[in-house]
């Protein structure tokens, strides 16, 4: 009798094993297709690559003028950035015309949808200028 309640356990173990299986099979394959297909509908936003040199206005500069500039931009297929311009600006126009110098520098390995490079419109950065410590973000 305890072989045959042995082989009965043994059964059933094996079909519970079989039940799990087959739920989780299914589970395991969803998942995969989710995130196979997350990564490829998923939009990579264009990623900073080469940036010139930021140039401190000499006059705001002996002044010891700090401020800082909000620029807005499109970065092309092709990585180049067009149509820069001034969202705004602190103190307005001391140091717009560095900060869209730097923009203008930029190169960026442009974003991708769907595995296509793609443009990336309305883009912005935030050019900060400190006597100490210029720098710039938000790219």
């Amino acid at each position: 009798m305890g072989e045959t309640d042995d082989t009965a356990e043994g059964a059933q173990a094996r079909r519970k094993r079989s039940i799990r299986g087959l739920v989780a099979a299914p589970l395991v394959l969803a998942l995969v297709l989710v995130v196979l297909g997350g990564c490829a509908s998923a939009l990579q936003p264009p990623v900073l690559v080469e940036a010139g040199r930021l140039v401190y206005p000499a006059a705001a500069k002996a002044q010891g003028v700090e401020g800082e500039v909000v620029v807005q931009y499109d970065v092309n297929p092709d990585g180049t950035v067009t149509a820069v311009a001034v969202l705004s600006a602190d103190p307005p126009g001391v140091f717009d015309a560095a900060a869209t110098a730097l923009v203008r520098s930029f190169r960026f390995r442009p974003a991708r949808l769907e595995g296509r490079v793609v443009a990336s419109l309305e883009q912005t950065s935030t050019v900060r200028f400190k006597l100490d410590d210029s720098a710039y973000e938000g790219y």
